[in-house]
């Protein structure tokens, strides 16, 4: 992703360098994309050389099916150029008792399926990552 800004007739742009993954805990090194209901899903982003200044981060989860569930944003400041790491996360909602006990299962259905978590820098789509939600397991 490319940005650009021009003052005074001169252009500075600057390539945005994201990079990121989706694990089962922020401890775990292995990504994934295949969780559980009850599974809470961490969103881990890499950007590197960030300028220097305030950076506004939103990230989107979004279901393939009911749209945009969440959004997440964080401004974070950067004292000079640098590579700077960020986390996010998703805890998909569980049923409360009665409703568990009158539906028989203790998870939201709606929630399984395909979906997708993007990430902004600023404004510019720095990250997209497509992961599902099953019930089964292994």
């Amino acid at each position: 992703m490319v940005t650009s800004v021009s003052i005074f007739g001169i252009t500075d742009v600057h390539a945005l360098s994201c990079s990121g993954d989706l694990f089962e805990s922020i401890a775990a090194e292995e990504p994934r994309t295949q969780f559980s209901p009850y599974d809470t899903i961490y969103l881990r982003v890499l950007c590197q050389d960030l300028t220097e200044g305030s950076h506004t981060t939103q990230v989107d989860w979004i279901h393939s099916r009911l749209g945009l569930m969440r959004t997440d944003e964080r401004i974070m400041d950067t004292s000079n150029q640098q590579d700077l790491m960020f986390y996010f996360w998703l805890k998909l909602h569980k049923r409360g008792p009665l409703s568990a006990m009158l539906s028989g299962s203790d998870f939201k259905e709606q929630l399984l399926g395909e979906w997708e978590v993007r990430c902004y820098v600023d404004d510019v789509s720095a990250l997209i990552i497509v992961f599902s939600v099953s019930n089964l397991t292994g």
